[in-house]
């Protein structure tokens, strides 16, 4: 029985091949590429969702106006919005 083009032996083949391409590349090293835990990844996208509510709101707060006129550092942020921020 010949395979054809869809077979699932083909479909392995091109698959391999296109890895060994890829393992080929310089900048194609998956060894290289630290992992991250999904439990840690999860907290990153916590964090930065945390972060993102906290500065949208520091638009419109006059504390957060103030430390940055004091600071001169346009993101900072008022201790309460900056505790949110930081998940405190």
């Amino acid at each position: 029985m010949q395979d054809g083009p869809g077979s699932r032996r083909q479909r392995k083949r091109v698959t391999a091949a296109g890895v060994r391409r890829l393992a080929g590349l310089a900048e194609w090293d998956p060894a290289a590429t630290p992992r991250v835990s999904a439990g840690e990844r999860a907290r990153e996208v916590f964090q930065s969702e945390r972060s993102g509510r906290a500065y949208e709101v520091a638009e419109k707060c006059a504390a957060c106006a103030a430390a940055r006129r004091a600071t001169g550092d346009p993101t900072a942020l008022c201790e309460a919005h900056l505790a949110e921020a930081m998940g405190l």
